[in-house]
């Protein structure tokens, strides 16, 4: 008699049932042989068999490495496959079995639902390719991330990766709307943990609320006032003064070097010096040059109309007279020098003689060198100084 061949099973849902409970308890046991050895007699895999694993982090690991180590033997062709293997790689956190169905463009309708599980799974949101998800999609997404765990870490990453927070669905509601809409509601267990997840929605709709007014009213930024504006103004005229001053300074000091033993030695004649050198126009030169400076510039006015007042400061030159005869270092050599009338740089009352003078006036001043002026050829003598003035400085 010839050996009778072994049927195969009727292929019935009982029987396909039946198979199935028993790959699940193989399952169980968590060997990886024992499912090496069922996946080598089978074509495919039917993620149905990872279902019933716990929810420990135990089960979670097995499970990811079984849809990391079988992924090609898992009938991708078929939509309810695609759903559980995605339900199973969320729940597991297996981001490689997530890219596939990504890649493959596969329950496309379930992607919000990533914001369910860990921030991990979240992020493979930016694998999506742009377009893929709609505004009604993105505020299911947000509105999930919002009321599950570890809900600000989401939101903000989600905001810091280019995600608008604030699009609409095709209701015009945005994820605060839907917010309102639970807490309105009131469907939360009446016990501890349907208490706390009020108090946690209520908290991320303040956040959301603050973070979108923010969004829409921008600071204005305050134009400068009108003291700011003064403040720079005024800074910018200093600098330009301390400009001018340095130009002005830097062509006295030419003036003087060129001019440096006529202009010292007239401008020594005319100071109030008290103290002796050895030799008399040097001293009389140092002393003069801190008060009065000769001048090649013609910035000042030569207007006959104005008048010399105290405190105006002239340009003159002069020749000194000591008994009729005019005496070294009292003379400017017509190379004029500045004089601010009523400073008292210059000797006795010279300056106030001048008072009431008109450019181009020669005026005769007459003084008296103090006693001891520090020269002897001009210590107490009286001296005629005949003065040309230049210019008034406006």
């Amino acid at each position: 008699m010839g050996k009778n061949k072994k049927e195969k099973p009727e292929l019935t849902l009982e029987n396909l049932n039946r198979a199935i409970r028993t790959y699940q308890q193989l399952a169980s046991l968590q060997n990886m042989e024992i499912l090496q050895s069922v996946a080598r007699q089978e074509n495919f895999l039917d993620p149905e068999i990872f279902c019933n694993q716990s929810d420990s982090s135990q089960s979670k690991v097995f499970v990811n490495q079984c849809l990391t180590k079988f992924r090609k033997q898992f009938l991708l062709q078929d939509d309810d496959v695609c759903n559980t293997l995605f339900t199973l790689a969320c729940a597991c956190g297996c981001i490689s079995m997530l890219h596939i169905l990504m890649e493959q463009k596969k329950v496309k309708e379930r992607y919000p639902e990533l914001a369910q599980y860990s921030l991990d799974v979240l992020k493979t949101v930016k694998e999506i390719p742009a377009g893929t998800m709609s505004d009604t999609d993105l505020v299911q997404l947000y509105f999930l991330a919002a009321i599950s765990a570890d809900c600000e870490k989401k939101l903000d990453y989600l905001s810091a990766s280019g995600f608008d927070l604030y699009v609409k669905n095709a209701s015009g509601k945005t994820v605060i709307n839907r917010l309102e809409e639970r807490i309105k509601e009131n469907k939360y267990s009446k016990n501890r943990r349907g208490s706390l997840m009020q108090i946690e929605d209520k908290k991320m709709l303040t956040k959301l609320t603050k973070a979108f007014y923010e969004k829409t009213h921008p600071p204005i930024k305050e134009a400068p006032s009108k003291k700011m504006i003064g403040c720079g103004v005024a800074i910018a005229c200093v600098a330009i003064l301390a400009i001018a001053i340095c130009v002005a300074s830097s062509s006295s000091k030419k003036s003087d070097n060129k001019n440096e033993t006529t202009t010292e030695n007239s401008s020594a004649s005319l100071t109030g010096s008290t103290e002796a050198d050895s030799t008399s126009t040097e001293t009389s030169a140092s002393d003069s040059s801190e008060s009065s400076s000769s001048s090649t510039e013609t910035d000042y006015s030569t207007d006959s109309s104005l008048t010399v007042k105290d405190g105006d400061q002239v340009n003159i030159d002069y020749v000194g007279y000591i008994d009729g005869k005019a005496f070294d270092g009292g003379d400017t050599q017509g190379q004029g020098t500045d004089l601010t009338i009523g400073s008292g740089s210059y000797i006795d009352d010279f300056e106030d003689q001048l008072i009431g003078a008109h450019p181009g006036d020669k005026v005769e001043v007459k003084v008296t060198f103090p006693e001891n002026y520090g020269n002897d050829e001009l210590n107490g003598k009286e001296a005629t100084f005949k003065v040309t003035v230049n210019g008034i400085y406006e």
